[in-house]
């Protein structure tokens, strides 16, 4: 008798876990897990994230996308760390800013002599602007500024023989600029389909670009997993795209990554996201097998992300709660629970297509927002509401208190 006893108790203690860790309001807490690139941050909400990356270069491709295989005593690692703080203005605008630190290892022959040279320090600053609009309840998109500056000026030598032996490079000099559109698709609750398209104007002179991301994302209550594409489709704009040999040295190393001409390059990639409490981790993969004028190999990324909220819809109109002029009782609830009536009408100012929040109220004081509702037909003395928006999992009942400014 015990040991059914125990069974039955395991099996309530394993579905009310379920119910918990599947409900709305948890999963609200994990808001942070998932943020598809064409919305923006919660009005005063903010997130700063630390991401870490490793690109191993395991080949280089010429400026006529020939692939050229690293030697035996040729290698070229670059470790990238970035600080990015986001802040949201409102629930339309938001401004970001960072900086970027890194660090390149390189191994080269010059002559008969093998060398292995480290450089590192800050590479550059940033600052971003975003705005998002939606057009419909599934689709949502962005336009994003962002300008970015190095912290340190290449030198360009007109013969290999003055490069010194130590010379390498950390990134393309100057200022860089971008400008494009995010878009984003919710094909399902926990489906999203995003592209991310723009153009940019990269530092070092080289050649206008556009930078693009497709990709699809799955999201869970505590996980999300994404798979997609990212790459740069060059504009063909360099002044040496005719005769790549004359364009002039900047640095030593097996490495195209940096003084390309008319740079080009493609990659899959794969991305999980784990959120818990306020923080998120994330891991990717990225695999550039194509390109022109670059580096072939391998990315790997880690990020820890940590986020406040802001203002939520329901803070929002929790923070209304004074200004409301009329509050009414509902009476009566549909079987299904779309609409409601209540106690208040046309002699009481209520008016059709007005905007009623539904609260559960206690004798303490408690007032949870539970619906939005809007006057769908109105009386002298009663009201039908339509109810348009829920906040909660629970149900509308008679005895709620319908409020409206």
């Amino acid at each position: 008798m015990q040991l059914v006893t125990l069974k039955r108790m395991s099996f309530f203690t394993i579905i009310t876990w379920i119910t918990v860790l599947t409900s709305d309001a948890f999963a609200a807490s994990y808001a942070h897990l998932y943020r598809p690139p064409g919305k923006t941050l919660e009005e005063k909400a903010y997130e700063y994230e630390l991401i870490g990356r490793a690109f191993q270069t395991t080949g280089t491709f010429d400026s006529d996308g020939t692939e050229f295989v690293l030697g035996d005593n040729e290698s070229f690692l670059q470790l990238q760390s970035d600080f990015i703080l986001r802040y949201g203005m409102n629930d339309n605008f938001q401004l970001s800013g960072g900086l970027r630190f890194r660090q390149v290892t390189a191994e080269y022959a010059i002559g008969a002599e093998d060398y292995s040279t480290t450089k590192s320090g800050v590479e550059s600053y940033f600052f971003e602007m975003k705005y998002s609009q939606k057009s419909s309840t599934q689709l949502s998109y962005s336009f994003d500024f962002w300008a970015r500056q190095t912290a340190y000026e290449n030198t360009s030598y007109i013969n290999d023989t003055e490069i010194p032996e130590d010379e390498v490079l950390i990134g393309d000099s100057g200022s860089s600029y971008y400008g494009g559109l995010s878009v984003s698709y919710m094909r399902a609750k926990d489906h999203y389909l995003n592209a991310v398209a723009g153009y940019h104007q990269p530092g070092n002179d080289l050649s206008a670009e556009v930078p693009y991301d497709i990709n699809t994302v799955w999201t869970w209550t505590r996980f999300a997993l994404l798979l997609g594409v990212e790459g740069i489709f060059s504009l063909g704009a360099d002044e040496f795209s005719d005769a790549p040999s004359n364009k002039q040295a900047q640095g030593r190393g097996p490495s195209a990554l940096y003084n390309s001409i008319n740079r080009q390059w493609m990659a899959p990639k794969a991305a999980a996201y784990y959120a818990f409490g306020s923080w998120r981790l994330g891991l990717q993969v990225a695999s550039r097998m194509s390109g022109v004028s670059t580096d072939k190999g391998t990315e790997f990324m880690v990020s820890l992300l940590k986020a406040s909220r802001g203002k939520t819809v329901t803070s929002k109109v929790k923070q209304k709660f004074k200004e409301y002029r009329i509050e009414g009782t509902v009476l009566k609830v549909s079987p299904r629970g779309k609409f409601v009536r209540i106690d208040q009408g046309l002699s009481q100012d209520v008016e059709k297509g007005m905007k009623f929040d539904i609260y559960q109220t206690d004798f303490f004081g408690g007032n949870e927002l539970i619906a939005t509702a809007i006057a769908y037909e109105v009386a002298i003395d009663k009201a039908i509401l339509k109810i348009v928006k829920m906040y909660s999992r629970k149900r509308v009942k008679k005895g709620f208190v319908a409020r409206a400014q």
